[in-house]
């Protein structure tokens, strides 16, 4: 009788916990094939499969993030900082579906009066994002994945350097399994070289196992908060071989200017923040910035060669 009384028991037991941890994994993962995954590993593995979604399953870096923002009123480091204009597009505009989407999904408008340059290959990208640096005045804010010490990565860090000597304020950001695991990183030069550089959740075994695979993956780089290059490409030696331009790794990245590029100023300042604790704000972004204007959608005259645009700039903690 006890031993049934114990299976019936377990039985039951089991069965909330998964119903449980099905539920979070529904309304939480914003892939549906990450909740399937999760439902899978948890309903075939009752035990395992709990206890794994507690540990990797649950984002805990975005919560914490969200609540060092809501408990600080951390305020947007730039609101126009990038362009006076901030029109949103109508939502009966041509693009008025796609506007709604953007919305709903990164919590940005999409606004009307950007410039996109596009940036074919490491030839393209790099000689651009080099020429900014050399011409930054107030600050520089950079966040990659990858930053090699050698090959092209050598010129940025020499361009880093000389605008540290100019008095350009200078913020890094590079993920900590690249620091960590690879030996050509240049994390450890711009360290000793005096440059404001961290490594984004690095993961202290045991404390932070549960947050080991949250990487942070975006490839931005911020010029007086007023210039902005996004895309697929790191700092990296195999998108740069002028020796042998064809092996080289092809991949597209841009050159933004326009209100956009506030989305980029927020989205590092987050990251920022979350890693270090240290609020940038506008005198780090080199201009005193208005209010943020209530938003609401308004009607836009789209500018001659001015494309829509939001916050982008390589994946977010995602599982």
């Amino acid at each position: 009788m006890d031993a049934v009384w114990f299976e019936w028991t377990a039985f039951i037991l089991f069965g909330v916990v998964g119903l449980i941890v099905s539920g979070h994994a529904l309304l939480y993962k914003r892939e549906a094939r990450s909740a399937l995954l999760w439902l899978l590993v948890v309903w075939f593995l009752p035990v395992l499969g709990a206890v794994l979604y507690l540990l990797i399953g649950i984002n805990r870096l975005q919560r914490r993030a969200q609540r060092l923002r809501d408990a600080t009123a951390l305020p947007p480091a730039a609101e126009q900082i990038a362009g006076e204009d901030q029109t949103e597009l109508l939502a009966d505009d041509d693009l008025g579906g796609l506007a709604r989407l953007v919305q709903q999904v990164t919590g940005q408008p999409l606004l009307a009066g950007n410039h996109l340059t596009p940036l074919v290959n490491g030839v393209q990208a790099y000689p651009a994002m080099l020429d900014a640096i050399a011409q930054a005045r107030h600050s520089i804010a950079l966040a990659t994945y990858i930053f090699d010490r050698d090959g092209i990565g050598d010129q940025f860090v020499h361009a880093l350097l000389a605008a540290q000597q100019r008095g350009v304020s200078i913020r890094i950001l590079i993920d900590d399994v690249y620091v960590r695991l690879v030996r050509g990183s240049a994390f450890k030069f711009l360290k000793a070289a005096g440059l404001n550089v961290v490594s984004f959740n690095p993961p202290v075994l045991p404390a932070r196992l549960h947050a080991a695979n949250l990487r942070n993956h975006r490839k931005l780089l911020i010029v007086d908060g007023q210039i902005g290059f996004t895309g697929g490409m790191n700092i990296h030696r195999p998108y740069w071989r002028p020796e042998n331009p064809a092996t080289a790794f092809r991949d597209l990245h841009f050159h933004v200017r326009g209100p956009v590029v506030r989305h980029m100023v927020e989205t590092f300042t987050d990251d920022w923040y979350f890693t270090t604790g240290e609020r940038l704000d506008t005198r780090f972004w080199g201009r005193k910035a208005p209010n943020r204007p209530d938003r609401h959608w308004r009607a836009a005259s789209k500018p001659a060669r001015m494309k829509p645009l939001t916050a982008c700039g390589g994946s977010f903690w995602a599982r």
